[in-house]
């Protein structure tokens, strides 16, 4: 009886341990997205600055300069750090990501507004473009939609996109649905003037934002 009851305690003791290892390195995988998140949020606060301090400037140009490099450097960085906020998801098994994800599209929100903003100050060409998704459910357009947008963002100069959730607790998100008449996945809203519903092919997207 001893025996049998060493072993069942054995076993729990290993798969405590087990799980314990596999808790520990769910944990580096999500600090190191938090680490990135860290980074951004320090480089919008200097956006944020920047933005309020141009309301004072006579000459827009030098602020126009600077804030479009500052944008152009964070908006490089949200979309491979989406795929990897993806990447992270689908190798963790215990960890949790949602208070990670909703720092993330935040961020995403708040870069969004900037350069909204400053299209307007600075009377750049830039085409916003708003891509939904699905993150609770697996979509295969969404999928392909993702990867075509990759390609239009690395093709065109002029193409900054921002990605959100439709299924994410998030009141920013629900804004943007109920503001854009968005209610299914993909879908695509090209500088709030367009919502494209359904799967996008590359050339049509390239056309509308004259890329």
């Amino acid at each position: 009886m001893n025996f049998y009851v060493k072993a069942i305690l054995l076993t729990i003791f290993f798969m405590a341990a087990g799980l314990f290892i596999v808790y520990q390195l769910d944990l580096v995988s999500i600090g190191k997205i938090r680490t990135q998140l860290d980074d951004l949020s320090i480089e919008l606060e200097t956006s944020k600055l920047m933005f309020l301090y141009s309301q004072s400037l006579d000459d827009q140009n030098v602020y126009c300069s600077v804030l479009e490099r500052q944008i152009d450097t964070q908006a490089g960085k949200l979309m491979p750090l989406l795929s990897s906020l993806g990447i992270t998801q689908r190798e963790i098994f215990l960890g949790n990501l949602d208070q990670v994800k909703k720092r993330y599209f935040l961020a995403n929100a708040e870069l969004y507004y900037y350069l909204r903003e400053s299209n307007k100050t600075c009377s750049k060409d830039v085409a916003l473009i708003l891509y939904f998704y699905t993150d609770q459910t697996r979509c295969a357009d969404c999928e392909v939609q993702g990867e075509i947008l990759d390609r239009v963002r690395t093709h065109c100069s002029n193409a900054k996109i921002f990605a959100f959730p439709i299924d994410f607790k998030l009141e920013m998100v629900n804004l943007y649905l109920s503001l854009f008449d968005v209610s299914s996945a993909p879908a695509i809203v090209i500088d709030e003037k367009e919502t494209l519903t359904g799967l996008q092919t590359y050339e049509s997207i390239v056309e509308k934002i004259h890329c």
